[in-house]
């Protein structure tokens, strides 16, 4: 027989367990923040990628991941002594780390003239225009993933998807045509081609990384070697910007989740004067695209379309554009005080604290979403 009592209790038992309910849920989700409890120099740490050279160990580099906290790292140069031995420089540099999350390991290895990485263990990779003459490319790019993985490299970042004029000689597009990166002449050939080495190396367990949004295949002079570098032609709605929204787009249904690298060309008839990697104008149309992941910069450090701001504008403007990871690169000598100077504006300005926070959760989100070191 039920008693009133009994109802009560039962009434008050399920209330509790209801509360206590609430009570974990809440603590669930705090948990689930990926960076609960970090530092605001752990934060700012996060949204750095600093180079290190592809043959040797950087005590510049240990440095920066040891006292700074540094998210990734970016091997440069290029490497002929195999596997065995980039995974030995890697597991050195993670050993420094000091990031809460785990470290953020990439490298170039496209193929044709831009591959880091070669040696025992490493196959050779073709260019980019000729991979897209290959019915098999996804699956050589998977082989390519694993050989990174391998490695312990967890970022490639490639492919090309810069879109080339097709009324012009690609040759004379000097940053992508000249080298044969480029994956097509139209958007559908280089979504198809470059989507799926972007995809073979997902199945591989590696985040790949399209470049160079808006795209710099319209314009005639390499941004890392030319100042003033200017797109006529991009509009917002542009199919060269398509090319890259509808791909991530695509990709994102795929884990890991890709990235978007921003070129540091000005795009003349989006947001004038301004390198896309610092406007808020540019980086949005990839946001308003629908895209949450990883949005990060093409080298800072010594592009000489960069040169007139400073380190520390290089890194507040990217951030304050909406970009999540920055990349100094070829010269890491100024991370420091550009980092500094990260942490400054973020102690002082709450809007721009806010962002160093996304930028950071965002980093550390894709970190967790790796397989195991």
């Amino acid at each position: 027989m039920i008693t009133k009592n009994k109802v009560f209790a039962a009434v008050c038992s399920s209330g509790l367990a209801l509360a206590l309910v609430g009570v974990g849920a809440t603590s669930a989700a705090a948990a689930t923040d990926p960076i609960a409890g970090w530092t605001l120099r752990q934060m700012v740490g996060a949204t750095f990628m600093v180079g290190a050279p592809a043959e040797g160990i950087s005590e510049e580099t240990i440095a920066l991941l040891k006292e700074r906290h540094a998210g990734g790292i970016f091997l440069h140069g290029r490497s002929t002594e195999g596997v065995e031995a980039v995974a030995n420089q890697v597991a050195a540099y993670r050993d420094a780390k000091t990031i809460p999350s785990k470290l953020l390991v990439s490298t170039d290895q496209e193929g044709g003239n831009v591959q880091v990485l070669k040696g025992p263990g490493f196959s050779v990779i073709p260019s980019g225009a000729a991979q897209s003459h290959t019915t098999t490319i996804g699956l050589e790019s998977e082989t390519w993933g694993l050989e990174l993985r391998a490695a312990g490299i967890n970022v490639n970042l490639a492919p090309v998807m810069d879109l080339i004029d097709p009324h012009r000689d690609a040759r004379s597009n000097e940053p992508i045509g000249y080298w044969d990166r480029q994956y097509g002449r139209n958007s559908a050939t280089i979504q198809a081609k470059a989507g799926a080495f972007a995809r073979g190396m997902q199945r591989a367990d590696i985040i790949p990384v399209i470049k160079h949004f808006p795209g710099i295949g319209r314009v005639r002079d390499n941004p890392d070697l030319h100042a003033n570098v200017t797109d006529w032609v991009t509009t917002p709605d542009d199919v060269a910007v398509r090319t890259f929204t509808q791909a991530a787009d695509r990709l994102s249904n795929h884990n890991p989740q890709p990235w978007v690298m921003m070129s540091t060309v000005i795009y003349n008839k989006i947001d004038p004067g301004t390198p896309a990697a610092f406007s808020p104008e540019i980086v949005k149309l990839v946001r308003d695209s629908g895209f949450n992941g990883v949005i990060t910069t093409d080298d800072l450090s010594q592009a000489e379309q960069v040169q007139a701001w400073t380190p520390e504008q290089r890194a507040i403007r990217s951030i304050e554009a909406g970009v999540d990871m920055v990349l100094f690169s070829a010269k890491i000598d100024d991370v420091p005080a550009a980092m500094d100077a990260v942490f400054r504006r973020a102690q002082t300005v709450p809007a721009f604290r806010a962002r160093v926070e996304e930028a950071a959760r965002r980093v550390a989100t894709a970190a967790a979403a790796l397989p195991v070191d």
